[in-house]
């Protein structure tokens, strides 16, 4: 009697491997871009929010003290200069300084640099509070009042290209240039 002998190995041929890996390489090439743009999507809706949540901190810190916070000073209406401010040293939206009516922290996660609360810090590697998703500082927009003019206060994100772009003329008027993200906090300072 004859004996049949089975063959016991098993595996891919190199045919099988490859088109697998091809297979695996289109669909990936398909999904990476979906998945970029979602988280893209994903920072300028968080920057969004972000200018959002600071304005309302702004408007929040006049309710309560009758001042704007300037900087790390507070000024008057009427004594605020035109000026155009990184939102990194807004402190006083985190530390009392002796203001009265003050309720805050008007923010939360400041940075702490030294011991000293401050809105915003990036040196190196090193990010810490209200940065916009792609690590910039988030830009305060004033105007005096002056004449008939009433002031005017705006919180802008650089978008994703980093560029603050629009100007202050721009966002005075309600526009803003390249992909920045603005917010209006009043037009009556």
């Amino acid at each position: 009697m004859e004996r049949q002998v089975l063959n016991t190995q098993s595996g891919f041929t190199l045919v099988e491997i490859v088109v697998v890996v091809a297979i695996i390489a289109l669909l990936a090439g398909i999904t990476i871009p979906l998945v970029a743009d979602r988280v893209d999507d994903a920072k300028v809706a968080t920057a969004t929010s972000d200018v959002d949540v600071i304005a309302k901190a702004l408007v929040a810190y006049k309710l309560d003290t009758g001042f704007w916070p300037y900087g790390s000073s507070n000024r008057a209406p009427s004594a605020m200069p035109t000026a155009s401010l990184s939102f990194a040293s807004y402190y006083r939206l985190f530390e009392e300084a002796n203001v009265k009516g003050w309720k805050g922290p008007y923010l939360n996660e400041p940075a702490v640099i030294n011991g000293r609360m401050r809105a915003a810090y990036r040196s190196g590697t090193q990010r810490e509070g209200y940065l916009d998703p792609w690590g910039n500082y988030y830009h305060i927009y004033q105007y005096a009042m002056s004449g008939t003019d009433r002031g005017f206060l705006a919180v802008v994100c650089r978008g994703p290209d980093g560029a603050l772009s629009t100007t202050q003329t721009e966002a005075f008027n309600g526009q803003t240039s390249g992909d920045d993200i603005m917010k209006i906090v009043t037009r009556k300072l």
